[in-house]
């Protein structure tokens, strides 16, 4: 593996309450030898073939990169893995200079920006790219086209990885931003950090619940464009609240008639309590959108179509992966012969990855062996 980010979505996974769960399989402890029933965590990533069985016939070549196929498909917090070619995807090949048109087509980078793009920048694309990327390219009523005024969009958690880069590919697309985030100390910071990558309004979540009560500068700003209709498509990665009272539905308060409010996350773990009236009288119309299921439901080229726009939008320097803290793998010295370790004719090599230990049957255990560890 050449990156792999840690998603909360791989928390909720590991916490056994992800509806996708992986297919436990048996590892042997690097230090007592003891057979252990677990999988390895993590969903998105960037890996490098090393090595393929010479009976495979296929596009993907020693050296490519590739990403995992679908989610679950292959735990990405280790060293090395095994896969099967099906369950892989070809983000760029070996040698950059390979990408002629034929190839192009199944590759993130075109033979002009490849070079450009590292592991760290598409290890998130897959999955807070590509959410940003679909909410606002499948959900918003209509694109500005020159003739018409501004259009925009709300969302709440802006500072989060999935919320910058909406806030970057809505201006890419024409789109202007109103972006919520939580009260903090640094709020100021936080709001030049978002205005630099291209939101246009930043607000906090205490201004849009006080509303009309004791209303700011910015909230009669957002009010005002609420007001001419031009607010066209809302995004909530916060869920519900009690008593409404994260700034959820105040958002879709802003909202212009026929607009959608779209939901992909629920970080507040509560239940968002939708009036009747925006259903009936505004007609707006509340979807969740779910990036994995949508990989399910599309054919390959349709993701890679988008990758490529991605990619493009990337070497451009016009998409800028969240800031990462990079972790690396801590170097060990013992070698096991686990059932998942590479292995070539006269040595097996050890490999290291987070483990999460289950029962047979799958389920997450519930005892001391419940643990990270290293293998």
């Amino acid at each position: 593996m050449l990156a792999a980010p840690i998603n909360p979505s791989d928390i909720n996974q590991v916490e056994g309450v992800y509806p996708i769960k992986k297919k436990p399989q048996e590892y042997v402890d690097a230090d007592s030898g003891e057979k252990l029933m677990g999988y390895i965590g993590g969903n998105e990533g960037v890996a490098q073939v090393v090595k393929i069985d010479s009976a495979i016939k296929d596009e993907i070549k020693v050296g490519d990169w590739v990403a995992p196929r679908y989610p679950g498909s292959l735990g990405t917090w280790s060293e090395y893995a095994y896969a099967d070619v099906e369950d892989l995807v070809r983000i760029r090949p070996a040698e950059t200079n390979e990408i002629d048109n034929k190839s192009e087509s199944s590759t993130i980078a075109s033979a002009k920006t490849a070079k450009m793009i590292t592991p760290e920048d598409l290890s998130t694309v897959k999955v807070n790219g590509s959410t940003a990327y679909r909410m606002l390219s499948d959900f918003m009523q209509a694109k500005k086209d020159g003739k018409q005024e501004d259009q925009y969009v709300i969302q709440n958690g802006a500072n989060g990885s999935a919320g910058q880069y909406v806030i970057q590919i809505a201006k890419e697309l024409g789109l202007k931003t109103i972006n919520v985030v939580r009260d903090r100390e640094n709020f100021e910071e936080t709001k030049a950090q978002l205005c630099k990558l291209g939101a246009d309004i930043v607000i906090k979540d205490s201004e849009l619940v006080a509303g009309n009560k004791s209303p700011s500068d910015t909230y009669l700003q957002v009010l005002a464009l609420s007001k001419k209709g031009l607010i066209k498509l809302g995004i909530n990665c916060v869920g519900g609240g009690i008593k409404n009272k994260t700034g959820s539905i105040e958002m879709a308060k802003m909202l212009a008639n026929k607009s959608y409010y779209v939901t992909y996350g629920a970080m507040s773990k509560l239940p968002l309590v939708i009036p009747a009236s925006f259903l009936i009288f505004k007609d707006i119309r509340f979807v969740g959108f779910w990036v994995s299921q949508w990989y399910v439901e599309q054919p390959v080229p349709k993701w890679q179509e988008m990758w490529q726009d991605l990619g493009r939008m990337i070497a451009e320097n016009k998409l800028k992966p969240q800031p990462m803290n990079p972790i690396a793998w801590p170097t060990v010295s013992t070698t096991a012969n686990t059932s998942s370790s590479p292995q070539t004719e006269n040595t097996k090599q050890s490999i290291m990855g987070i483990l999460f230990p289950t029962s047979v049957d799958g389920t997450k255990k519930t005892t001391a062996k419940n643990y990270f560890k290293f293998y």
